[in-house]
């Protein structure tokens, strides 16, 4: 079974100000589409799943992908920035596969270190490096565990969210879709359909009966 992805929430994570309850939405089994109006934060959610995965942001004005780690204080609302002395910034993320669902959340803390702090000059901050809390719960016995280990977070981040043969077609911003998917080349068409489908499959199965009958009839 493919990975599901029942929730997102966000909190002071660019414009979605507020708490993780006030940001939070939920997901049914199959096609979820996610329409709004520029401005409204479609790209932000999409931001969310690239921040907890690579620790990366996409930069519209740019059109491109950024380290995350370079200008943390952009991904800070700017409303927490003028509120509150000292806002969190955070994504949830949860999701699950045929045995557990797992609960991920990277956060940052912010700090002003004046009164009048700008919301631009990160001198003006002290900035936290992101924090990560992971949770698993058996979907067997309904037993719910903190995820400690380094090396078990990575591994859940990286190939339990978003399965690593799929990650390059599924984060994709507009045109970036261009540099994977060549549809003038008949090969690397075919390799795109074939990691998004399960065609290869299939075309073994044809394969294997096509074997069978030419040496049923030998015989």
């Amino acid at each position: 079974m493919a990975t599901l992805i029942n929730k997102f929430a966000f909190k002071n994570f660019y414009n979605y100000y507020g708490d993780y309850l006030q940001n939070s939405y939920s997901f049914k089994k199959g096609l979820n589409i996610i329409n709004a109006d520029n401005g409204m934060g479609k790209s932000k959610c999409f931001n969310g799943i690239l921040w907890i995965l690579r620790d990366q942001v996409y930069d519209s004005d740019t059109r491109s992908i950024k380290s995350a780690s370079l200008e943390p204080l952009k991904m800070l609302s700017d409303r927490a920035k003028l509120e509150e002395d000292s806002p969190e910034c955070g994504v949830i993320i949860e999701f699950e596969d045929e045995r557990f669902r797992f609960t991920v959340e990277k956060r940052i803390i912010f700090t002003k270190l004046a009164a009048d702090a700008s919301t631009s000059n990160p001198d003006d901050w002290n900035i936290s490096e992101p924090i990560i809390d992971i949770s698993k719960t058996d979907l067997i016995t309904n037993n719910t565990t903190c995820v400690y280990d380094i090396e078990e977070q990575e591994e859940i981040i990286k190939n339990k969210l978003i399965n690593s043969t799929i990650q390059p077609y599924a984060l994709l911003q507009g045109e970036a879709i261009d540099n994977i998917v060549d549809l003038s080349n008949s090969s690397k068409l075919t390799n795109t359909v074939e990691t998004l489908t399960d065609i290869k499959e299939l075309n073994i199965i044809e394969s294997s009966c096509k074997n069978f009958c030419k040496y049923s009839r030998s015989d």
